[in-house]
């Protein structure tokens, strides 16, 4: 039922309110497209006082939106809660910006207004490994991987959980940090499956740090 903002009427007959105050009523919680408030205001529940929580209860069915203070901070920002069994809380503004650094954000794409970027267009998994001049692991540090020595000439890198790719096709940049060695030196990719792949030096790897990075489509 539409809502109308001109009922009641100024000479609305008393036995008529309940159908007009009722239909407009229906349009509101219908959010009829007639229905439409130049703003919606919401109070700061940390000022409310009288035993208002800041958060509200979760309500079955329901989500809610509301706007309290950030923490120790007097800004208000907007927050939302979903009716979980244990209700999520997510902070939708932080000083003007959207989120909060202490939330994940889920997405499918991103767009700056000219590009579209997805999951294949972001650095997935990074690396780099060490070595002495007698060929020994000294250090070795992987984001969502790890590293291990095959041989001399070779390291096998094994994704993390959760980091597989969907597909052999993704892309493995390796270099070499140092100049340690020969000038002519090379990096060759191979073995590569969905589960991780392999960097093999072309001369030697003694006092080598080899770095790699990998972008593409995660599973």
């Amino acid at each position: 039922m539409a809502f109308d903002p001109s009922k009641p009427a100024d000479d609305e007959k008393i036995r008529n309110l309940g159908t007009v105050i009722r239909a407009n009523w229906q349009g509101i919680e219908q959010a009829e497209s007639s229905f439409k408030p130049y703003a919606l205001n919401f109070v700061d529940r940390n000022t409310i006082g009288g035993g208002v929580p800041a958060q509200p209860a979760k309500i079955a069915g329901t989500g809610q939106l509301y706007s309290k203070q950030n923490g120790a901070s007097t800004k208000v920002e907007l927050f939302y809660l979903d009716n979980a069994g244990t209700p999520n809380e997510v902070q939708l503004t932080t000083d003007g910006e959207l989120g909060v650094t202490t939330q994940n954000v889920q997405f499918l794409a991103l767009n700056d207004g000219t590009r579209t970027f997805d999951k294949d267009d972001f650095l997935s998994v990074w690396g780099y490994i060490t070595f002495d001049a007698g060929i020994n692991i000294v250090a070795n540090v992987g984001s969502n991987c790890t590293i291990t020595k095959a041989s001399n000439t070779q390291i096998d890198v094994a994704f993390g959980a959760n980091y597989n790719m969907s597909s052999a096709n993704y892309l493995v940049i390796p270099f070499i940090q140092t100049t340690v060695g020969a000038a002519s030196d090379s990096l060759f990719v191979g073995s590569k499956t969905t589960a991780g792949f392999s960097i093999t030096v072309g001369a030697s790897m003694v006092s080598r740090v080899i770095n790699f990075i990998v972008m593409g489509s995660i599973a």
